[in-house]
């Protein structure tokens, strides 16, 4: 990798055979040694990303196929070099020159000189040859090995074939009919290509990729080519029988139908015996597949996400363990505490335990908060939808870019959404959904009481809250998301690129804003609104107390420490070194915010 400070501006690949492994005394590697004849250049060890195959006998530098096959290609080279010489030295097989007397040194040279000349060669094969001076040609016979010679060559070319993971019937065409080329080829692609292009992508990803980010990921199309018949028979058999419409169009990368999740059965289907169908109720007529709205992220994109979370899980496993651990301990010197504090709830005649009905209603919320986000989401896709039609119908309407800087920055500007517009419209989509959860978080508190509701949408905090919060959202979305297509359209301009190519650029802006970017502003918005919520609905209750609850296997640092923390009701948290007056509190920094999943709970005397 080429560096310039920190920064990795280029990527070489380096011819293995010239690359020398440099190792301490304790095996260690420190660098490398890149030497082209007279000329070396000395690399540091994160400079280079050594791609090998695994080898026990020296696990840094690895060990090759060439290198396992050196044998068989030496003797298949050698015997080329023999079967060269052979024509080169006599057009027959081989014989000697003899005579019963003897030749003075100028007749042997001569004779030598003449021979070559008129009878050595390939192209002197066949021709007559005059002797004199009572000279006898005597062949002699091809021994046993020379008529193996052919096969010995096949042997060689089918032990190298074997070495290199080639199927034989892509390089001979004996005996190779149509079906047996396309199983060879789908096993050379998926036995052979296919692991070496896994193991290149997965060593780019582990110490490449990660310079750049945590959530980025490479991956590569299969080349792996499918058996289309066989895939179109199982999905059609499979329909309707033990997959339903939408788990076919999975997995052809389709978007879903509404009502696609359904297995539908012939109208004409009875029981055999008896009848479980309420003769006096309508039949249900048949629903009408239709493209949903919803965008769809395809398999693909949810593997790449699996795998960028996954990248780092034997780390995570172990702050993940620990931090467990903690939390239990925590938990449980809490549960000793509160087993003692038993009261007597309006919608229960019996003494109950508080903690027991906390950790209860504490399930709850971590279940409902990604179904409440799954709405937030639908809106968020939609408007990020419309923010793509309008860029790319402004792309297409502003044409090619001029080359001039100022000339460069006016054409962007026509290019990109209105941001005033699009705040406006953000506004008036979400502050609905705002309200919503903040009811949600303020129901859930009065139903842990067993008190009745108090409606707090009229006072002042909620009031201000609604006003500020959906403007402060929307121009945050907006600003970022015209942010990321300037730097993507200005990296455009600058190489050249067409409209075509820079419609792929604004896409591709789109596309993350839709998926994990949509996913994780849902989560947050709605946790924010939520405990908002609650936390007004405990002081209209006059709740004097409140406890942060963060019980979570991956729950970070700060917020595992905070685990437990109780305050009074109008006072604030210490998360991270930043006061907090609930979990998602607008005023916390963007990570004590984002993706929390922690609650606040009532602290019942």
């Amino acid at each position: 990798m080429e560096m310039n400070g920190k920064k990795v501006v280029n990527i070489w690949p380096l011819r293995p055979d010239l690359l020398r492994v440099l190792q301490s005394q304790d095996g260690t590697v420190t660098g490398y040694e890149y030497r082209v004849g007279v000329m070396h250049e000395t690399l540091k060890a994160d400079e280079v990303i050594n791609i090998r195959k695994s080898s026990p006998q020296n696990p840094m530098i690895g060990f090759s196929v060439l290198l396992a096959s050196a044998l068989e290609i030496d003797a298949d080279v050698a015997a080329a070099v023999w079967n060269k010489h052979v024509l080169e030295n006599s057009a027959e097989p081989g014989g000697v020159l003899t005579t019963e007397g003897g030749l003075t040194d100028e007749q042997y040279n001569r004779l030598v000189e003449k021979w070559e000349a008129r009878y050595a060669g390939p192209t002197n094969a066949g021709r007559t040859a005059i002797l004199e001076a009572g000279l006898k040609y005597q062949k002699i016979s091809q021994t046993q090995q020379e008529l193996d010679f052919i096969e010995s060559r096949k042997f060689n070319r089918d032990s190298i074939l074997t070495m290199l993971g080639v199927p034989k019937a892509l390089v001979i065409a004996d005996d190779v009919n149509r079906a047996n080329a396309e199983v060879a080829e789908r096993v050379f692609a998926k036995e052979t290509i296919e692991p070496i292009m896994r193991l290149i992508v997965d060593q780019l990803n582990e110490f490449f990729v990660t310079r750049f980010g945590d959530n980025f990921w490479l991956d590569f199309e299969s080349p792996v080519s499918q058996d289309r018949e066989t895939k179109r028979l199982e999905a059609q058999a499979g329909t309707n029988v033990w997959q339903t419409v939408n788990e076919t169009r999975a997995e052809y990368n389709l978007p879903p139908l509404e009502g696609g999740d359904e297995l539908y059965m012939p109208l004409s289907l009875v029981p055999q015996v008896g009848s479980v169908t309420d003769p006096t109720q309508e039949p249900k007529q048949h629903i009408v597949l239709k493209q949903s709205n919803t965008h769809f992220v395809n398999s693909k994109h949810k593997k790449i996400k699996q795998a960028v979370l996954a990248r780092s899980y034997p780390k995570r496993k172990f702050v993940e363990n620990i931090t467990e651990k903690v939390v239990q301990k925590i938990s449980e010197k809490q549960k000793e505490s509160s087993n003692k504090i038993k009261v007597r709830l309006r919608y229960k005649d019996e003494l109950v335990n508080v903690w027991d009905n906390i950790m209860e209603e504490r399930k709850m919320y971590v279940k409902k908060l990604p179904q409440r986000a799954n709405a937030f989401e639908k809106v968020m896709r939609k408007f990020f939808v419309q923010q793509e039609d309008e860029v790319i119908k402004n792309l297409k309407k502003s044409g090619e870019p001029k080359v001039l800087n100022v000339e460069v920055k006016s054409w962007i500007d026509k290019v990109l959404f209105r941001r005033k517009d699009n705040v406006e419209e953000l506004i008036k989509v979400t502050a609905p959904l705002y309200q919503d959860n903040i009811k949600e978080g303020s129901q859930d508190i009065a139903i842990l009481l067993g008190v009745d509701l108090v409606d707090i949408m009229g006072n002042a905090h909620a009031v201000e809250f609604l006003k500020t919060k959906p403007i402060k959202f929307a121009e945050a979305v907006n600003d970022t998301t015209l942010e990321a297509l300037r730097n993507q359209l200005s990296d455009g301009v600058e190489a050249g690129e067409s409209v075509g190519e820079l419609g792929n650029r604004i896409a591709a802006v789109f596309e993350e804003a839709r998926s994990v970017r949509t996913e994780t502003i849902a989560r947050t918005e709605v946790g924010s609104a939520m405990n908002f919520g609650r936390n007004e609905q405990m002081s209209e209750q006059g709740i004097k107390r409140k406890q942060w609850l963060a019980i979570f296997s991956n729950t970070r640092e700060a917020h595992a420490e905070a685990n437990g923390q109780v305050v009074d009701i109008g006072d604030n948290f210490v998360v991270g070194g930043e006061e907090l007056a609930y979990p998602q509190d607008p005023a916390g920094s963007p990570e004590n915010v984002i993706n929390c999943q922690c609650s606040v709970v009532p602290v019942i005397e």
